[in-house]
């Protein structure tokens, strides 16, 4: 294809084409929009590398293994984790807040939601927190005794 005197955003093609053939002219929004989309869900739903339900710990010396749920759904779940130290003893009497994240995906901004538990048996804790829509949530759990952080833990959470 040739093309030749370009002046004032417009161009003539002399060769190349032929009469009847349709010539895009403006497709920068759909290749904008399906490149942002491409990107936005290229990681959506897929496994985090943290072994399902098992937490790994960020610096402290604590584990944190998610009973429920295993697998989410939309709105209010019961949530329910054990707390243990390094030697694999039960840690109670803490306050354990639970936040999940969804990044920001191109113009969508992300959402949290947020929960403290309560301590049902020794060790474990559960509550309620809301999963706003279908993902694989980064979920942060942070454990305090006396106001002081004893350990925070990363780990995901799918909802579907």
């Amino acid at each position: 294809m040739k093309v030749s005197g370009a002046a004032e955003e417009k161009a003539g093609i002399s060769t190349g084409l032929k009469s009847g053939e349709k010539v895009v002219t403006a497709a920068n929004f759909l290749i904008d929009a399906d490149s942002r989309l491409k990107g936005a869900f290229e990681g959506m739903g897929k496994p985090s590398t943290a072994q399902r339900g098992q937490a790994q710990p960020t610096a402290q010396n604590i584990a944190v293994e998610i009973l429920e749920p295993k697998t989410a759904k939309t709105g209010m779940n019961s949530i329910r984790l054990r707390v243990k130290n390094a030697a694999g003893n039960p840690i109670t009497g803490a306050q354990v807040d639970v936040s999940l994240l969804m990044p920001q995906m191109g113009s969508m901004p992300p959402m949290t939601s947020r929960a403290t538990l309560a301590e049902t048996d020794g060790g474990v804790y559960s509550g309620q927190i809301e999963f706003q829509m279908a993902w694989t949530w980064q979920t942060t759990v942070t454990v305090r005794r006396n106001g002081n952080v004893i350990g925070v833990v990363k780990t995901t959470i799918t909802s579907r």
